[in-house]
C-alpha cells in the first residue's frame, strides 16, 4: 500500500524548501515542527516593522523541553544575560519555574543544509531543543527581503 499523508495541494513535505517573510530559506526536514516556521515569520515580521529593543517568546518551542526538564519548568534560552537574569529572578519570585539551556555557537552547524539557508530540525539526533532555539535565532536579525 502506498499513500501520502497531505491535506491539500500546497502542503508541504520533507525535503521542500520554503522561503518566509525574512527571506531566508528553509529545507523543511520534519513537517512536525511547523510552529517554529510561523515563530520565525512573526519575529522577522516584528522586527522589519516595529524594531523592538528586546522580544520576549513564551512558547512551548518544542516537546524535547519536556524531555530535558519536565513539565515543571520552562526551558529558557536567551542571547542576553542580563535579560535572563531578570527573567529568571521573575520566575523564581512566581513561582513559575524556569531553567536557562545553554546557546553556543557549534549548534549552527546541526541546522545547516546542503539545499538552503538552514533546515527546521537538527540533522543530529539529540539537543532538539537547543537546535529549535537556534533555528528561531536565526530570525531574530533585521530580515533580509523586506525592510
Amino acid at each position: 500500500m502506498l499513500l501520502e499523508n497531505s491535506i491539500g495541494s500546497a502542503a508541504y513535505k520533507p525535503g521542500d524548501v520554503l522561503t518566509g517573510y525574512a527571506g531566508k530559506s528553509v529545507e523543511i526536514g520534519n513537517t512536525d515542527a511547523e510552529g517554529r516556521l510561523v515563530l520565525a515569520d512573526a519575529f522577522a515580521y516584528v522586527i522589519a516593522n516595529y524594531k523592538p529593543a528586546k522580544m520576549i517568546d513564551l512558547a512551548t518551542l518544542t516537546g524535547a523541553c519536556v524531555v530535558a526538564l519536565g513539565f515543571d519548568y520552562t526551558g529558557l534560552f536567551s542571547n542576553d544575560e542580563k535579560l535572563a537574569a531578570q527573567l529568571l529572578t521573575a520566575a523564581n519570585q512566581t513561582d513559575d519555574r524556569a531553567w536557562q539551556l545553554p546557546v553556543y555557537p557549534e549548534v549552527k552547524d546541526y541546522i545547516k543544509s546542503p539545499i538552503a539557508d538552514l533546515k527546521n530540525v537538527s540533522s543530529v539526533k539529540g539537543g532538539g531543543a537547543i537546535t529549535a532555539a537556534e533555528f528561531l535565532r536565526q530570525f531574530t536579525e533585521a530580515p533580509l527581503g523586506r525592510i
